[in-house]
């Protein structure tokens, strides 16, 4: 490579080999277990009926049965699987990018919003607990990941409210939408519920005492947000799960303790075990242009606190961590949860940035000029943390699994795994075990027990009374 190689050229071929693997990943992914189970439930019983069963024997998530049934196994479209991931990924990218122009006023270019969204989602991907829960496994992915990608927009919806607030411009479609998003969210999943729950309390609470009045709109959000959570935490189904499953739920010390230490150990994993830090020091430069421009401009920025957002943002996740500990009640907590608990983490985190650079530039300059000339020796410094520990990220994860070749095999097998269910002849049918499963894509797999409720889900989706692994060794 050219020494003289422009910096923004520079940029976009990083860019792109860090987005390369994700992306071609995508086009090895398969359904999951729990793929199978809802979608057999929906087949059999039909939508209505599926909402009702699941709410008064499983969970209170109203809105996961809808969006479920867009699964495209419920179609018998495998391919579907292939797309989501794609599909996800750029719904946070437009996401991101509508988010970044209205913060940025339009002082930034095209393609300096699009690597600010680059950075800001390549940042999730590389640290997220767990890829194939975070990306790959359309289940899991449809709770949280695009829950999260909802309560993006409705902040986006948010900031153009109170513009329109501003310039005493019609509101009223965006409060019907944003009723319409605080519906939505509450019901996919309770972290997301407790989220939406609390950014309208902060963002009320900001709001009164910027003007000493109440905001009856905000008022209107909280008693929306409060009813479908309780329509959610009331659930019949909630408590017969739990019965069944964690009958050491509801222990306040145990999830307060637990809680802490894994909201204090993950955020300090999400932000200097990855390339989160580093990224916040690239951002200075954008940041300090949009500074400029809006001061020349006469433009007036949203300015806050970078101590009252970080507080924020660490409640979300310690509110997060909590709700997981207390209703599971033991040291288990799902990876996806995770996932979404880092999510939040890093979205607000770039947020922070962008409010700390702005008020470093008004009230400490002289220490933002340090940092911006020292800029380079500091992102080589604290790049050797990530870089120490560079094969406990998803990326080398998906290269390593990509250019190994398990991947490519572990799509090969599944077809067939597929062909030979649809070409059995037999009420219980036998398929050959996986020779890889690769972490970034396999959640769970059948097992050599018919009557295991992976092989159950299986059999059941395929109108087979058994569906099992031909017993061998495996590799992996």
């Amino acid at each position: 490579m050219k020494e003289n190689m422009p910096y923004k050229e520079l940029l976009t071929v990083i860019l792109t080999l860090a987005f390369f693997p994700f992306v071609t990943m995508s086009f090895f992914a398969h359904p999951q277990v729990d793929d199978h189970w809802m979608v057999n439930q929906i087949k059999e019983l039909g939508f209505f009926k599926s909402m009702s069963t699941f709410y008064l024997t499983w969970f209170g998530r109203y809105f996961t049965v809808a969006f479920q049934s867009f699964n495209p196994l419920y179609f018998d479209f495998i391919e579907g699987f292939k797309v989501n991931p794609i599909l996800m990924m750029l719904l946070f990218i437009i996401i991101l990018l509508l988010i970044i122009k209205a913060l940025s006023f339009d002082f930034l270019s095209f393609r300096e919003k699009l690597s600010a969204s680059l950075v800001v989602l390549l940042s999730f991907l590389i640290k997220m607990p767990g890829l194939n829960d975070g990306l790959y496994w359309m289940g899991a992915v449809i709770n949280y990941e695009f829950a999260g990608i909802l309560i993006l927009v409705m902040l986006y919806l948010l900031m153009l409210y109170e513009k329109a607030v501003a310039r005493q411009k019609p509101t009223r479609s965006l409060i019907v939408s944003i009723c319409l998003l605080i519906a939505i969210i509450s019901g996919i999943n309770e972290p997301a519920m407790f989220v939406v729950a609390m950014l309208i309390f902060y963002i009320f609470i900001y709001k009164y005492f910027s003007s000493r009045k109440f905001s009856a709109v905000y008022i209107l959000f909280g008693l929306l947000s409060a009813n479908c959570s309780y329509i959610v935490i009331a659930a019949p189904g909630n408590w017969v799960r739990s019965e069944a499953f964690y009958p050491t739920r509801a222990n306040l010390e145990f999830s307060l303790l637990n809680a802490l230490y894994k909201t204090l150990h993950g955020c300090y994993e999400w932000l200097f075990q990855s390339p989160t830090f580093v990224l916040s020091i690239i951002m200075i430069p954008l940041v300090l242009k949009i500074v400029r421009n809006a001061e020349k401009s006469g433009t007036v920025l949203v300015r806050c606190s970078p101590l009252y957002v970080l507080g924020i943002i660490l409640s979300l996740v310690y509110a997060t961590f909590f709700m997981i500990f207390w209703s599971v009640g033991d040291a288990y907590w799902p990876v996806r949860t995770a996932n979404f608990a880092c999510l939040v983490f890093l979205m607000g985190w770039f947020y922070f940035a962008y409010m700390l650079i702005m008020y470093l530039n008004e009230k400490h300059p002289s220490i933002l000029q340090f940092i911006s000339k020292y800029s380079l020796p500091l992102v080589l410094l604290f790049s050797l943390i990530p870089l120490a520990d560079f094969k406990n990220n998803n990326l080398y994860l998906a290269y390593s699994e990509l250019l190994d070749g398990s991947a490519y095999t572990y799509n090969k097998e599944m077809y067939k795994r597929y062909a030979d269910i649809e070409n059995c002849k037999t009420d219980f049918c036998e398929v050959d075990p996986l020779t890889y499963h690769p972490k970034s894509l396999v959640f769970e797999d059948l097992t050599p027990n018919p009557f295991d409720y992976r092989n159950v889900y299986w059999a059941k989706y395929y109108n087979k009374k058994g569906v099992m692994i031909r017993w061998a060794p495996q590799r992996n």
